[in-house]
């Protein structure tokens, strides 16, 4: 983004992409909360400032994240005209977020401030690594491309940060006071971010040195909190508190990466399959609380009923989302995009 005129398409691309579906999300949403909520609450969802103003619509609730990727997308222009190095932001954002885990020991630090920096380190990260130079093409296999997705499900259960926290006996703010979507990023979430590196680098074959680093580390780490737990809890409680299954993936996942394997055509044939999901994938993360909602309010008592209502919700889900993504969308791009003026 070298000049203005840069900026502002940049701007209309972003406004583009985004809104259009957007609107759609907040309408269905209207519908579902049936005057639950005042026209500047409304407003200030439609506008994207409802983080800040603590008025999130709970019947879409993660609409949130949009508010956070519109403006990363302003803070993306200044670096871009100015050119700023992203590793090295990357890197004062991990002394910044230290310095303020220091200071909220004793001092509370707004929560949405931990969360936008937080947020942005994970959105600068992947701007630096769409960028990133690879000095080789990682063949990574498909087994390993697998492993990182099961460690992505297995992870919240045996993040290390909370019995860290109380094993130093240190004492967080209370943040109870303050809205979920003013706190919905916190430390606990950087036992992600290794993952996130990982994921992107297994998806895009890059290769960089510290791969094993970052994926070993939390191999490691999250066997050691998983092995912890039986002694702390016996098996019924262990069920009750959802350990099981996470248990099973992590495992799964660690089998898989040993095993370094290649799958068969066919099942990577399988896999692939539904990799276009992910075309209509911003559809269907906007609209699905409000249908869930929706269908929430249709009672059917039978089991038969219930399977029914479920093939009906992802039905509509995965059709409404096609439509949006794949009739809508190009309709609203070409509007303000023609296809003379793209050529």
């Amino acid at each position: 983004l070298a000049n203005g005129a840069a900026i502002s398409t940049y701007l209309k691309k972003r406004v583009v992409r985004i809104f259009p579906i957007y609107v759609i999300a907040i309408l269905l949403t209207v519908l579902v909360a049936s005057g639950k909520y005042p026209l500047s609450t409304w407003l200030s969802n439609l506008f994207l400032v409802s983080v800040p103003l603590d008025n999130v619509v709970k019947e879409n609730g993660p609409l949130w994240s949009l508010e956070f990727e519109m403006f990363f997308y302003l803070i993306f222009i200044f670096f871009s005209y100015f050119k700023i190095n992203y590793l090295k932001t990357m890197g004062a954002l991990l002394v910044v977020l230290a310095l303020i885990f220091g200071v909220s020991l004793r001092y509370p630090v707004h929560p949405l401030i931990i969360s936008v920096l937080i947020g942005f380190l994970f959105w600068i990260t992947g701007a630096w690594l769409g960028t990133y130079n690879a000095e080789k093409v990682w063949d990574i296999s498909s087994s390993r491309v697998l492993s990182v997705f099961l460690l992505l499900f297995s992870l919240q259960k045996f993040n290390p940060y909370e019995p860290v926290i109380k094993a130093l006996h240190l004492h967080l703010p209370d943040y109870s006071h303050f809205s979920e979507y003013q706190q919905i990023i916190t430390y606990f979430d950087m036992y992600f971010y290794p993952l996130a590196i990982m994921l992107i680098l297994a998806l895009t074959h890059t290769y960089i040195k510290g791969y094993k680093l970052l994926l070993y580390s939390l191999f490691i780490v999250s066997t050691a909190v998983m092995c912890t737990i039986p002694f702390a809890y016996n098996w019924q409680r262990m069920i009750d508190k959802q350990y099981i299954v996470p248990a099973l993936l992590l495992t799964s996942s660690i089998v898989l990466w040993v095993a370094n394997a290649k799958f068969k055509p066919r099942f990577v044939g399988a896999l692939k399959s539904v990799a276009p999901v992910s075309n209509i994938s911003y559809a269907l993360y906007i609209i699905h609380s409000p249908l869930i909602y929706a269908f929430g309010l249709w009672s059917l008592a039978s089991p038969l009923g219930f399977l029914f209502k479920i093939i009906a919700f992802f039905a509509v889900l995965f059709g409404l989302s096609y439509l949006l993504e794949m009739q809508y969308q190009p309709i609203v791009k070409n509007i303000f995009f023609p296809k003379k003026q793209r050529a």
